[in-house]
């Protein structure tokens, strides 16, 4: 977590610096609702005059259409593999990495059955509409026991 503040911040510091005007102001698109986090990495930045703004988003879809059209500023809440899958399925994307973020464990959740050993067959489970992130929910199924995937079947699918 500290590294991802330090590296947050080093970014905005060269975002901010890279400015026309004096205006010290970062917009970042996040796609969750960890608020704490950035509350650190605003606090932090404060000292660096630095104002940020965070912009929630629901659908991980938006934040890279959001920074590709100017909305915002940079954005932290993908891997690499998420980015290249945008990249290649939006043509003309000028998007670079400039570091990585935390990535969140995927896990299994019911409201109704408390444990995986309960889940019939046949059950209907969802997982992620994004190809990159579906690789991940399906390997999390298979080590659950409730799948069982090729032997070749890797992380992109």
């Amino acid at each position: 977590m500290k590294r991802l503040i330090g590296l947050v911040i080093v970014a905005l510091v060269l975002l901010a610096a890279c400015g026309s005007n004096n205006d010290k102001k970062v917009t970042i698109g996040v796609a969750s609702n960890d608020t704490k986090a950035w509350e650190k990495v605003k606090e932090l930045a404060k000292k660096h005059d630095i104002d940020v703004e965070i912009k929630h988003f629901s659908d991980y879809n938006l934040p890279n259409k959001a920074l590709n059209d100017g909305d915002i500023d940079m954005n932290a809440f993908q891997h690499f593999a998420f980015l290249d899958q945008y990249k290649k399925a939006h043509k003309g994307t000028k998007i670079s990495a400039l570091s990585t973020t935390v990535l969140a464990p995927l896990g299994i959740y019911s409201d109704k059955i408390k444990d995986v050993k309960k889940v019939k067959d046949g059950a209907k489970v969802v997982i992620p509409n994004d190809a990159s992130n579906q690789a991940r929910a399906l390997k999390l199924l298979e080590a659950a026991g409730l799948i069982k995937l090729k032997k070749d079947f890797g992380l992109a699918g």
